[in-house]
């Protein structure tokens, strides 16, 4: 007999097996080969192996010849239904499990209608997987899905500027209803950014919207904040009143690792300091400078080049 695939059952008493026999022989239907132990149920069986048919003639003699069930176990599958946002992946090992068959996935029960990328579904509705062993039995098990839709924006890097000007970055992207949009250093939204709307450091920045389904997309937005120009004043008149008393520098607190070094007409270095959060007052270990024109170097690191220029004290 062909192959049965469990729970189906193998009918050895159809004539068909029997094919090229004596005609009129009387057939019963044994388990072993002595013909002593017969079938309960020679039309269903449902265990494979040898069985044994003997056939007897109107004289009394017989002939025992063997027949095999194949009978084989119908694939084992067990789907999930998914749920999932912007598309649902079928091949994963959550949406179904099976013995080690073979699996395809399919849009319809008959199987006639396949699915080209079963890895990404991307609408809603009833699937079907099919699971197969090698003798040809199978099995068809229907998934559910359920695809939720992503939020759908775009953001445009902004336009560079110059320190002190900041950038919002709250303002690159439109709003949206039943939207929220949260902002962060980093592409896993881990860290978020505290002064979004006033950045003032060049860097890819991320914009995360999640929804009211509960799904969410990150996208980038490059900032390009350029460094400033630093003028330094060039002169000071340290004599008291309260006006430009000091070498005010605000831009190069942006900078808390530089130096700045200044000196007399003839190279003697009179002020140095790493940072700039006290401004130089005119006076060289304390004490008072007279009025003339004094040199500085100022260095914000490695990557910048020096600044350098001169500077009077008038009183």
């Amino acid at each position: 007999p062909p192959i049965a695939c469990s729970p189906q059952k193998v009918d050895i008493t159809n004539p068909t097996y029997r094919n090229g026999s004596d005609p009129g022989l009387v057939y019963t239907y044994w388990i072993d080969p002595e013909a002593t132990s017969p079938i309960a149920n020679p039309t269903a069986i449902d265990a494979g192996g040898p069985y044994y048919i003997k056939g007897t003639n109107s004289d009394g003699c017989f002939g025992i010849q063997p027949i095999i069930a194949n009978i084989s176990a119908t694939p084992i599958l067990n789907t999930t239904n998914l749920v999932n946002c912007g598309s649902v992946n079928l091949t994963a090992p959550i949406a179904y499990s099976t013995n080690g068959s073979i699996v395809s996935f399919w849009a319809d029960n008959t199987t006639s209608v396949g699915l080209t990328h079963p890895e990404s579904v991307v609408s809603s509705g009833i699937y079907f997987i099919k699971a197969s062993n090698t003798d040809g039995c199978n099995v068809i098990q229907p998934i559910s899905v359920i695809v939720k839709p992503l939020p759908n924006f775009t953001v445009n890097n902004p336009v560079p500027v110059a320190f002190p000007l900041t950038i919002n970055i709250g303002t690159l992207i439109n709003p949206m209803p039943n939207t929220v949009f949260s902002y962060w250093q980093d592409s896993s939204a881990t860290i978020p950014l505290q002064n979004y709307n006033a950045v003032d450091t060049s860097n890819l920045y991320y914009i995360k919207a999640l929804n009211t389904d509960g799904c969410a997309v990150v996208h980038s937005v490059k900032v390009v904040i350029n460094e400033p120009e630093i003028i330094p004043p060039n002169a000071i008149s340290p004599n008291g009143d309260g006006i430009n008393d000091f070498w005010e520098i605000p831009l190069l607190r942006r900078y808390p690792h530089c130096s700045v070094e200044i000196f007399n007409r003839y190279g003697q270095l009179l002020f140095e300091t790493i940072g700039y959060s006290k401004p130089w007052d005119g006076k060289a270990n304390g004490k008072t400078l007279p009025n003339g024109t004094y040199y500085y170097v100022i260095n914000r690191g490695f990557q910048y080049l020096p600044i350098s220029g001169n500077i009077s004290i008038v009183r």
